[in-house]
């Protein structure tokens, strides 16, 4: 809580050319229905715990479910072959955690704008009339078809130690004349 989520995204290895990047953070509060009776479940000689063999989360259907945008970062980014991503995460937010009746959880939710258009590639650079002959200027094509793909990156918020929180200390007196 109160730190930078940062993170570098890398286009130079991709056949597809990405030409905007959207990330969000986003909060999921969920709503867990509960499960069914211990008591019927024992009687029918079913684990009363929920749990399965390699499995350690208890058979529940999740109900009401809000999720809440918090920071985002939006970027043009056609032609860049690398870039960059800061979300702040606030410090008055609520970490990550899981009980009986609700959970509380994470995730970097991105969209990409992606094309495989040829009017895109690095042959449609046109030479500009300028005194240097070596200088290039691309001109964008009008339209394009476009795809988004959207990807949801579950992330885990921990909370802040009480010493990293800046807290007044002392007494603080102003006096006007």
């Amino acid at each position: 809580l109160g730190e930078d989520i940062v993170a570098t995204i890398d286009f130079s290895c991709g056949t597809v050319k990405c030409c905007q990047l959207s990330v969000t953070l986003q909060c999921e509060e969920t709503e867990l229905k509960p499960g069914a009776d211990e008591e019927s479940l024992v009687e029918r000689g079913e684990n009363p715990t929920g749990t399965t063999a390699g499995n350690t989360e208890p058979d529940r259907q999740k109900s009401i479910s809000r999720v809440t945008n918090y920071s985002k970062h939006h970027e043009v980014c056609l032609g860049m072959l690398q870039t960059q991503v800061i979300l702040p995460i606030p410090l008055h937010v609520t970490p990550t955690f899981r009980t009986d009746v609700v959970e509380v959880s994470w995730k970097l939710h991105f969209q990409f704008v992606t094309t495989t258009s040829p009017e895109l590639s690095n042959e449609m650079m046109a030479t500009r009339p300028t005194e240097a002959d070596e200088e290039l200027e691309w001109v964008a094509p009008t339209d394009i078809a476009i795809e988004t793909m959207i990807w949801s990156l579950p992330i885990t918020i921990y909370p802040t130690a009480p010493l990293q929180i800046p807290q007044p200390c002392g007494d603080y007196k102003l006096h006007i004349k």
